[in-house]
């Protein structure tokens, strides 16, 4: 089993566990060809976590930790009284 940290995107700290954006794969996971566009990433993680499960047979756990939200996520912008 492979244990990855977080891979959402990652806040100013550049920490995988300070979240940017909870819903987003981080771009710096992926090739130019597929930054910026979250549908690409989902099928791309997808590809390479079935090659890894299939061919290598291995499974992976990923954390998820949203509540680990980075100080200049939009997210707390738009939500202020999320980070009293």
């Amino acid at each position: 089993m492979i244990h990855y940290t977080p891979l959402q995107q990652r806040g100013e700290s550049n920490s995988p566990y300070s979240i940017y954006e909870q819903l987003e794969f981080s771009d710096d996971l992926f090739d130019d060809k597929v930054k910026g566009n979250q549908k690409e990433k989902t099928k791309k993680m997808q590809e390479i976590l079935k090659k890894i499960r299939e061919e290598w047979g291995m499974l992976g756990m990923i954390d998820v930790v949203l509540n680990h939200t980075a100080h200049n996520s939009k997210w707390l912008e738009e939500h202020p009284e999320a980070g009293q």
